[in-house]
């Protein structure tokens, strides 16, 4: 009945792409002393938390396989007719990770029992993939700033994380996941929460957040040559939740932060006085049993509330003059606005909760349902939080997630799984702006203030899932066939350039009232998409000996809606080996081709700005300041007359975004418990996405002859020598067609090198260092070239090219309460003070990532937002920030307490050092031959050194 149940599953589903590399497998062959392969034998582990058991028997060849294991520790048995019972105690089963043995039974008359405490090798000698585990002790004891777990990703090797890195104006706000993996795109990556989707379809970003006391660990895999991985092409973040057990266990925190023990800001122009900021976060978590060695509960929540104070970084002279400026002006424009001088307030509300069930329905049967809550909200500074931006740009963000998933695992045979799985979720994130009413006027590398160009928004997601993974085991074989369907459906308004959007050349242009140029939407600002995501896969992991073989290929598809005219369905192959040529090495390889999503905010505009919906208006030099004057410097009320609408659009056809990747690497077993690695990574990323003005006809070389009939009035000295687009238009009726195209590709080559030490006598630590190299001509869909006519030139180091990144961390525990200061017996009062404490430190140290510079106004005449003509000689990020370090360190204290309890003190540093990390860089050249006296200065940088106290109570 199971067996047809899985059949019609597999033909009914649509499929979706989503890894499902949540459960752990142990693997092994049971033989004799005389190496005899023993068939028959009965191979049990037992969940020595819930008392739950598997089992399995050895095939004729001695071999045997228990895989989807849920990672726990366990109790090994092993019995075998006429021989004496083999036993493992405290085996532990990491998640994403198969651990083979080969087991000994002895005869009855040489022992009663066979029993091994010792843990296995730190060789996965089956895993063909390159990743890192995020085990709980690192999760519960390294220091984390939000208490997001996700910060912890930036401990594997090979990945680089996507903060804003140079002022680029007009570069959106949208959301991403964080983490560039391969020097893929952050919005390429794939989050799943215990088998299930946890991504945004609409940025790529992550959606329901958890509490860290419910995350167990997590698995980064950097290159995975399963079939199982996939929605996305570029790395997976496989996370596991914990579940309750037959003793009650759990804690309550609190966590506080005052600004007076924090140091000064670096860059923000702050007169007078330390910011103000009051911080705290406080929870609690608990798990049992409902019915004790069946049904067992786990339940966490959160609740975090800040209140602060920030300024920009523009300068006080700068200010004073920009409001005198403005006080000129009619109050029914931006007259009635005015730069902030100091500081505003900022603020930041947000709760997470979550449960969790578990239940062994027979001894083949186990259901798992969860659901998670999130709601943040964080006021005055979410985004457009640049240092050249002023308050009323600045925005305030509403998310609200909730998650509701279920999963049923059946043990088929002997040697079938089968896990069926779905989830129904909702996200709502609503954007707005501090100014919602005006215009936003920008004096690129100066300042913008007024209301944005982008920022005013709501968006309402759905999401429904469902799939199914079966595996079997035969011989040598095991094989794995899953289906998997995601339909999301995407409701909201969308007000983007319907303010309008004044740009100046300089303080004294706005003073003259003489805008460079501006741009205006009017559209219906509602948005409606479905979009339907589906894989089918299937994977053959083939062991013999001392090798590993997995072979493997992948559908994947999306359906997006039919007006667009696109399709995007890719047949995917895979292909790892891992090679053991002796206990202490493993040789891994592989190669892939990694489906890429496409994110539903790539086509809002084309949906809304079609020429039909709505339509964008760009005007350039003296029309631009009569609409300033006449409208007060507010938005035009109407479309102007007499001027040719731009709008966006797709290119139509097959698009097939997807990553070729291939890798080659080592690990070697030094001691007990610490392993080396080596890894090289090549990933090509094709047919990515980026828009281009496809409506500009050929440019022509600026000179003061032509400049008339090309319409530069008084060429600037950035413009002189320059190719620039003449007002002709390939279609005359349009000005700009801004077509999102699949044309875009990267390149990577990165080498990897690691330590890591096992927990072992309290002590655990790790350390990496990755040399990496990434180009691409677009990092980004919204990325336009410079000249369409020369896209090859746009090839230059991507903006998530990080040359050299070393991080490590480590745990250890200090002090010894039994001996003194001089090494005799040391006394009580010793004891208790140097005793249990434990210190928890993260090191990272970063080389500077590319920085686009541009020249400050649109001096070819192309109309690209964001701006793209970049100084004359420079090509493409020919920038890059300084190199970055930050120590960050746990310090804490517990004292023990009866039964099963303890106190922990906790001091957290972040940044101890204080040093100055600088994220972005005032990357606008200006209209001049000569740079900008602030061209290249830091107007931004992570946080001053912040210090952080907690006390928790675990029970």
């Amino acid at each position: 009945m199971r067996a047809s149940l899985l059949a019609t599953l597999m033909m009914a589903l649509s499929f979706s792409a989503s890894a499902q590399l949540q459960q752990a497998s142990l693997e092994g062959t049971v033989i004799s002393m005389s190496g005899l392969q023993l068939s028959g034998a009965t191979i049990r582990i037992t969940d020595t938390a819930t008392n739950q058991s598997r089992e399995a028997l050895s095939d004729g060849s001695g071999r045997f396989r228990l895989g989807s294991v849920p990672p726990s520790v366990y109790e090994l048995r092993v019995d075998s007719a006429g021989l004496a019972p083999y036993e493992r105690h405290g085996l532990q089963l990491p998640v994403g990770r198969t651990i083979r043995l080969t087991i000994v039974l002895s005869s009855i008359s040489i022992a009663e029992t066979v029993d091994v405490s010792a843990q296995p090798s730190g060789l996965d000698a089956t895993e063909t993939s390159a990743s890192t585990i995020i085990d709980n002790e690192r999760i519960e004891e390294l220091p984390v700033r939000s208490r997001n777990y996700l910060e912890f990703v930036l401990l594997a090797p090979g990945v680089v994380s996507t903060g804003r890195a140079g002022s680029v104006t007009g570069a959106s706000g949208l959301s991403d996941s964080g983490f560039s993996f391969a020097g893929l795109r952050p919005r390429s990556n794939t989050l799943t929460i215990d088998g299930l989707d946890n991504n945004d379809e609409y940025s790529g970003s992550s959606r329901t957040e958890l509490s860290l006391e419910s995350v167990k660990e997590f698995d980064v895999v950097n290159h995975g040559w399963s079939a199982e991985n996939g929605g996305g092409s570029g790395g997976a973040i496989n996370v596991l939740t914990k579940s309750g057990t037959n003793v009650i266990h759990g804690d309550a925190f609190l966590f506080g932060q005052s600004g007076s023990f924090d140091s000064r800001p670096f860059l923000e122009s702050v007169p007078g006085r330390k910011p103000f900021l009051a911080r705290y976060r406080g929870g609690a978590a608990a798990g049992g049993p409902i019915v004790p060695d069946r049904t067992f509960y786990y339940t966490a929540a959160e609740q975090e509330e800040t209140r602060g104070e920030a300024a920009s970084d523009i300068d006080q002279q700068t200010i004073a003059i920009i409001n005198d400026a403005l006080s000129s002006l009619p109050p029914s424009g931006p007259g009635a606005l005015r730069l902030t001088a100091g500081l505003f307030p900022t603020g930041m509300s947000e709760t997470e909760l979550s449960a969790k069930i578990s239940h062994q329905a027979t001894a083949r049967d186990s259901l798992v349902a969860r659901i998670a809550a999130t709601q943040n909200r964080e006021r005055g500074d979410a985004f457009n939080s640049g240092g050249l931006v002023d308050f009323s740009s600045r925005g305030t963000s509403s998310t609200r997630d909730l998650a509701a998933t279920a999963s049923w695992m059946a043990i088929i045979g002997e040697t079938m799984t089968n896990e069926l799985r779905g989830q129904f979720a909702a996200r709502h994130v609503s954007l707005r702006t501090s100014d919602q009413t005006g215009s936003g006027i920008v004096i690129p590398g100066v300042v913008e203030f007024g209301r944005p160009y982008t920022g005013n928004s709501e968006h309402r997601q759905t999401y429904a899932q469902t799939g199914d993974t079966a595996g079997m085991a035969r011989g040598n074989h095991f094989w794995r066939l899953g289906v998997d369907a995601t339909t999301v459906r995407l409701d909201g308004t969308s007000n983007d350039g319907f303010g309008g959007l004044y740009l100046f050349r300089s303080i004294g242009a706005l003073i003259k009232r003489q805008p460079d140029s501006f741009r205006q939407v009017f559209a219906d600002p509602s948005v409606n998409m479905r979009a339907t995501r589906y894989a089918l896969f299937a994977q053959d992991e083939w062991t013999h000996s001392a090798l590993t073989l997995d072979t493997g290929v992948r559908l994947d598809g999306e359906v997006l809606p039919a007006a667009l005219g696109i399709s995007d369905r890719q047949v995917t192959p895979r292909f790892g080996v891992a090679w053991t040529p002796s206990p202490r090495w493993v040789i891994r390889g592989g190669a892939g081709i990694f489906a890429d999503r496409l994110p539903l905010a790539a086509f809002e505009r084309a949906r809304s700005i079609d020429g039909a919906k709505g339509f964008e208006q760009i005007v350039d030099g003296p029309v631009a300041a009569v609409l300033f004057a006449g409208n007060h410097g507010g938005p035009s009320q109407s479309p102007i007359p007499g001027i040719n609408s731009s709008i966006y659009t797709v290119q139509r056809g097959g698009w097939n975004p997807s990553s070729l990747q291939s890798g080659i690497g080592a690990e070697h077993l030094l001691t007990a418990g610490l392993t080396a690695s080596f890894n090289y990574l090549f990933a090509r990323g094709r047919n990515l996405l980026r828009t281009v003005n496809v409506n500009l006809l050929p440019p022509v070389i600026l000179s003061a002859g032509n400049a008339g009939e090309l319409g530069v009035i008084d060429p600037a000295p950035q413009q002189t020598g320059r190719p620039v687009f003449g007002p002709g238009r390939r279609d005359g009726t349009r000005d700009g067609i801004f077509e999102l195209q699949p044309t875009a590709s990267s390149t990577y080559n990165g080498l990897t090198v690691a330590l890591h030490r096992k927990l072992f006598r309290e002590m655990e630590w790790s350390a990496s260092y990755t040399w990496s190299r990434t180009t691409d001509d677009a990092s980004d869909f919204d990325e336009q070239p410079q000249n369409p006519y020369a896209l090859s030139n746009e090839k230059a180091p991507s903006r998530y090219d990080q040359r050299h990144r070393f991080v490590a961390s480590a745990l250890f525990e200090v002090g010894d309460a039994d001996a003194g200061p001089a090494g005799g017996k040391a006394p009580a009062g010793w004891r208790g003070i140097f005793s249990n404490i434990e210190i928890a430190p993260i090191l990272s140290i970063d080389s500077g990532r590319p920085v686009n510079s541009v020249a400050g106004f649109d001096a070819d005449r192309s109309h690209a937002f964001p701006l793209t003509a970049r100084p004359l000689g420079q090509g493409r990020n020919s920038l890059r920030l300084p190199a970055t370090a930050t120590l960050n360190v746990r310090l804490l204290k517990y004292f023990s307490m009866a039964p099963h309890s303890k106190l922990d003190l906790v001091i957290e540093a972040f940044n101890l050092l204080n040093r100055r990390n600088v994220t972005e860089l005032n990357a606008v050249w200006g209209s001049s031959a000569s740079p900008s006296s602030d061209f290249g200065r830091p107007t931004e940088a992570s946080g001053a050194r912040q210090i952080e106290f907690s006390v928790d109570l675990e029970f």
